[in-house]
């Protein structure tokens, strides 16, 4: 018999490593930011929070396409996410793409 961890209990694990992460992206950690996200997701591979960090940690190391591509991934399922819409159109700033970037500035509003 398999026993399962009552949901609260997840939160306070999750919500534990969030922490950790979001204190390691501002002390400017990227990369071991980076992999407590990636490991995160696949522990709780619904998190939109999770994506949402990652994503952010990747754009900060210019990974901008691997950064589309985290909020992208939410947008398929939440379409009108204003935080992943709004980050969209900063990455495309920094890319230069400013059609695409003000696209979804006007998406997120």
């Amino acid at each position: 018999m398999t026993q399962h961890m009552p949901i609260a209990d997840k939160d306070k694990i999750l919500n534990k490593h969030l922490t950790e992460i979001i204190g390691l992206y501002r002390y400017k950690k990227f990369n071991i930011a980076e992999k407590k996200s990636r490991d995160l997701i696949k522990k709780y591979p619904k998190s939109i929070t999770v994506r949402k960090i990652l994503g952010n940690v990747l754009s900060a190391q210019e990974n901008y396409n691997e950064s589309i591509k985290c909020f992208e991934e939410i947008l398929k399922n939440n379409p009108k996410d204003p935080d992943s819409l709004n980050n969209l159109g900063s990455i495309y700033v920094k890319k230069l793409d400013l059609k695409k970037a003000i696209n979804y500035y006007k998406k997120a509003i």
